[in-house]
């Protein structure tokens, strides 16, 4: 959302909806990933070795039901049964709930959403020149953007551990975090999956 071009939000990803564990190679609809199975099978790996890879890359990972609320079929459907299998974690992710929680996968991309499209920020995230941070290590991604005489810092950090990272110390203004009581200085020790944006005024 805060890079260059057209972003889009896939089926769910609002949500933070995650893989489906499937429990066989019938319950997969996506013809790529029956193809990946015979593949693997045909390299020597075993049945179980071959159906935990495909199962991590599936397309049908992302096709399962949208997840609305926690009424049967997760509100996405009044039938018996769906095209694929509804994930069981649909009572605690999904719409409604997440609707009402300031502090949910959805209220954060809200929140991205207004940055990028009516805040005074908007300019320098559509079409601000992107400049990536060569001191970054592999576990953190963080870049500026630049519009004339606006600057954000974007901060991500990809792991489960604290990740400490170096910024200009005239980035001293929280635009948005995942996290609550953010301390900037030009040591920035980003909690597990912190993503912070900052301004240089």
């Amino acid at each position: 959302m805060m890079l260059r071009g057209t972003p889009f939000i896939y089926q769910g990803q609002e949500l933070g909806m995650t893989n489906i564990e499937m429990d066989s190679m019938e319950e997969y609809e996506d013809i790529a990933t029956h193809d990946q199975y015979k593949r693997a099978l045909l390299t020597g790996l075993s049945k179980e070795k071959a159906f935990k890879m495909i199962s991590k890359r599936s397309r049908d990972n992302s096709r399962t039901p949208m997840q609305w609320d926690d009424s049967d079929q997760a509100g996405f459907s009044d039938g018996d049964t769906t095209w694929l299998k509804v994930n069981p974690n649909y009572t605690e992710i999904n719409a409604e709930k997440e609707s009402q929680d300031d502090r949910s996968a959805l209220s954060y991309y809200k929140k991205l959403i207004e940055l990028r499209m009516t805040s005074n920020y908007r300019e320098v995230i559509v079409y601000g020149k992107f400049v990536p941070d060569r001191t970054a290590n592999d576990q953190t991604l963080v870049y500026e953007r630049v519009w004339q005489d606006t600057k954000l810092l974007t901060a991500i950090n990809f792991t489960n551990e604290k990740q400490t990272i170096t910024i200009d110390k005239n980035y001293t203004q929280v635009v948005l975090s995942n996290y609550e009581g953010v301390r900037i200085n030009e040591k920035v020790c980003l909690r597990p999956y912190e993503s912070i944006v900052l301004a240089n005024r």
